[in-house]
């Protein structure tokens, strides 16, 4: 009788886990698109358009229109938000908090709210007079200066659009002086007291 002899399977060598070092994940798309975006903000930080060229509106730019305006006897100038610079512009310009600005974006976006402006200043001296103006439920405080400010109001379309302009304080005495709209033609409210308001017609 033969003897059999016992057989074992073979195991494999037991292998050491190693560490790996990194690895390049990114394809070449990755690489073109994170040059894309490194230089768009480069270019935000230039204050430049990647795609659209040099960004064409800030606040100084829509105070040079509201003057313009002001040429032909125009108080308020309306926002063209098909410019996205000049929409983005006009919102920047707002006295509001940011919760407050994107419940405006909101309604522009579902064309139930639109964008006006104007300049504010103090007609007679700048002793530190400060109104509030509200329109459609959105309050912002401006403390009077001779050099005009801008103001952006939000308002409803298709309505008697108005904003409220309250008199917060009178800085020097003699009254709160408010002026409207390009210094060249201009509406100047009459004098207030503290505590009182006028409405004024929004276009």
């Amino acid at each position: 009788m033969r003897a059999e002899r016992a057989v074992t399977e073979p195991t494999e060598p037991s292998v050491e886990p190693r560490l790996l070092g990194p690895q390049p994940l990114m394809v070449a798309g990755g690489v073109v698109a994170c040059v894309v975006m490194a230089l768009a903000l480069l270019a935000f930080a230039a204050g430049e358009d990647l795609f659209g060229g040099a960004a064409s509106h800030n606040s100084e730019d829509l105070v040079r229109q509201v003057g313009a305006a002001g040429s032909t006897g125009e108080i308020f100038v309306p926002i063209d938000f098909r410019s996205r610079d000049q929409g983005d512009a006009a919102l920047a310009q707002l006295r509001l908090d940011l919760s407050e600005i994107g419940q405006i974006r909101a309604g522009l976006t579902k064309n139930r709210l639109r964008l006006v402006m104007t300049t504010m200043w103090d007609w007679a001296d700048e002793d530190g007079d400060k109104v509030r103006v509200t329109s459609v439920g959105f309050s912002q405080d401006i403390v009077l200066r001779r050099t005009p400010q801008l103001l952006v109001v939000p308002y409803e379309p298709g309505a008697a659009a108005s904003m409220t302009v309250r008199a917060l304080a009178d800085g020097g005495g003699g009254g709160i002086t408010v002026g409207l709209g390009s210094p060249v033609a201009p509406l100047r409210l009459r004098s207030l007291v503290a505590g009182e308001s006028v409405q004024v017609g929004l276009p």
